[in-house]
């Protein structure tokens, strides 16, 4: 699993992108069943909605969540989650663009937001576009591929979390 981080947050046309070899976030499910110390842990939806105390000592917490998942539910507990991780388990599935923006445009999340999944390179500007901080990609290949190859777009025809306006805006701004 290799982590690509985004640097720019804002207006050009391409993302930047680095790999990132220091990434500190570990799944629960990695850890032994005896311990969940960790300082730096992302815990699946289910598990830290059916108990989210028993996870109140972890210093830095990631939820995983569901592409599926009610943001309604989640809303008043995100200034304690420092990342969530949205899934796209088909690259036909945007659902967790449009989460994305939700939490980024109505709910002002300033935590990183992570996409896992069936990820292309194709897909990585919009991502970027939607408020995607950093990407976990399984294929170390796919990772080179999406850093050095990504296509940059110089013209949009929708509004963003980042970069710049619409070309219909632009027009209209003259």
């Amino acid at each position: 699993m290799t982590i690509i981080r985004i640097l720019n947050q804002s207006a050009p046309a391409r993302p930047e992108m680095i790999l990132d070899q220091d990434d500190p976030w570990v799944y629960l499910s990695e850890l032994s069943q005896q311990t969940v110390d960790h300082d730096y842990l992302i815990v699946p939806w289910q598990d830290w909605q059916a108990d989210p105390e028993s996870f109140s000592h972890i210093q830095h917490l990631a939820i995983q969540f569901p592409n599926d998942g009610d943001l309604e539910v989640l809303k008043n507990q995100l200034d304690q989650i420092q990342m969530l991780v949205l899934d796209f388990p088909a690259f036909t599935d945007g659902r967790s663009y449009s989460i994305a923006s939700t939490l980024k445009q109505q709910y002002y999340y300033q935590g990183e937001l992570r996409a896992t999944g069936d990820i292309l390179p194709d897909q990585i500007h919009f991502m970027w576009r939607c408020g995607f901080d950093s990407l976990e990609v399984k294929d170390d290949s796919l990772a080179e591929v999406i850093i050095n190859k990504s296509p940059p777009f110089t013209a949009f025809y929708q509004t963003a979390i980042k970069g710049e306006r619409p070309i219909y805006k632009q027009r209209e701004l003259g």
